[in-house]
Order: C-alpha cells, then sequence, then structure tokens
C-alpha cells in the first residue's frame, strides 16, 4: 500500500494489483501497452485497454484497518478451544 504524508497524517491511495502479470500481456501489446480486447458479454466488439489498467483488482492483496480477514466460521474454528474455558 503506498501512502504519502501529508501534514500530520498519512493519506493512503489506492493500489492497483494485477493478477494477470504485465509480463504476460506484453507479446501482445500494440502501442502504448495497449491490448485489443473482447468482452464475453460483447462478442465481436474489440476494445483498446492499457495493460496497465486490466487484469487486476484494486487492493486486491492489501490488508486494511477494519476489513474482514476471515469469516465467521474460520473465527468459530480458531476460537473453539478458547470457548471451554
Amino acid at each position: 500500500m503506498r501512502s504519502e504524508l501529508c501534514g500530520n497524517d498519512y493519506q493512503t491511495r489506492a493500489k492497483y494489483h494485477h493478477l494477470v502479470p504485465r509480463a504476460y500481456m506484453k507479446p501482445w501489446i500494440s502501442g502504448s501497452h495497449t491490448l485489443q480486447v473482447e468482452y464475453m458479454d460483447c462478442p465481436g466488439e474489440i476494445k483498446p485497454k492499457n495493460i496497465d489498467k486490466i487484469g487486476g483488482i484494486t487492493d486486491y492483496y492489501s490488508i486494511m484497518a477494519g476489513m474482514l480477514i476471515c469469516t465467521e466460521q474460520d473465527a468459530e474454528k480458531i476460537f473453539s478451544e478458547a470457548l471451554k474455558y
């Protein structure tokens, strides 16, 4: 996660995490790191997409304050032994 100092507070900026590495997409790019993409929901329609903005999810690997890190079932399993006391 990238942060920049702003006064005395840190301001967090969103990070785009690629699920498909850009190195795998590079052999198919045209000018300006652009792929010609056809989405399954619009067959026949080709759209140019920059490899820096495709194949990922914003903050996919980030851990942020307040977010759930396990399901309720996971928590029950983890703390089940402690409930006996």
